[in-house]
């Protein structure tokens, strides 16, 4: 699959609402000349990439793992109630 890899970054450009990619888009237009201007282009670039990497990452482990916990957790706390 071509789009296997690109996958893990190009999610970040997803948004909710054209109000928020808006919002996204104004807020790079006014934070992202002087951040640029003092880290310079491919420094920028890089942070912003590997953020998004990280992000994904994370993410990727939390749905992995948190519903996996939480059907573990589930009948502790259901026994706990019957208790009661």
């Amino acid at each position: 699959d071509l789009w296997a890899w690109p996958r893990f970054v190009l999610h970040v450009l997803g948004h909710s609402s054209y109000s928020h990619y808006i919002g996204n888009m104004m807020m790079i237009l006014v934070v992202g000349p002087p951040l640029e201007e003092k880290y310079g282009s491919r420094s920028l670039f890089w942070a912003i990439f590997l953020t998004a990497l990280l992000v994904c990452c994370v993410l990727n482990v939390l749905a992995a793992t948190v519903p996996a916990w939480l059907s573990l957790k589930r009948p502790i706390v259901e026994s706990m109630m019957l208790k009661k």
